[in-house]
């Protein structure tokens, strides 16, 4: 392989890792969560899962998704006649509030499997 091409991937990779570390951290704690709820099922490791789940989905939809959503949204309600009334309630609900919810969303039903677990694991002993 030619040295420069070498170089390339290496960048390649590193700006990937880069743009995508949370998702990759996300990915793996749902992956993480889905084995051990197969192995041991409870509501705890299930809000786990799903918390996780959601923190993955929050990360793709502010990067990836938002934009073309809201725009799509604004062209499909908004056709014969600018309504700005309409673009900032979608702009507002689907740019602005849209993520914080799906991210506070997440992390209390990781909180919630958290103290589930726990609160499990104390009872065991």
């Amino acid at each position: 392989m030619a040295p420069d091409t070498a170089q390339n991937l290496l960048v390649m990779a590193k700006l990937m890792i880069e743009h995508n570390f949370l998702a990759m951290v996300f990915l793996g704690g749902l992956m993480a969560s889905a084995g051990y709820a197969l192995w041991k099922p409870s509501r705890g490791i299930i809000l786990i899962m799903i918390g996780f789940g959601l923190l993955l989905f929050a990360f793709q939809y502010e990067k990836h998704i938002a934009d073309a959503l809201i725009e799509q949204t604004t062209g499909s309600l908004v056709t014969a006649r600018q309504s700005g009334r309409i673009e900032w309630v979608v702009q507002k609900i689907l740019g602005k509030a849209a993520t914080p919810l799906l991210y506070l969303t997440g992390f209390t039903s990781l909180c919630m499997g958290t103290f589930l677990l726990y609160k499990q694991h104390q009872q065991a002993k």
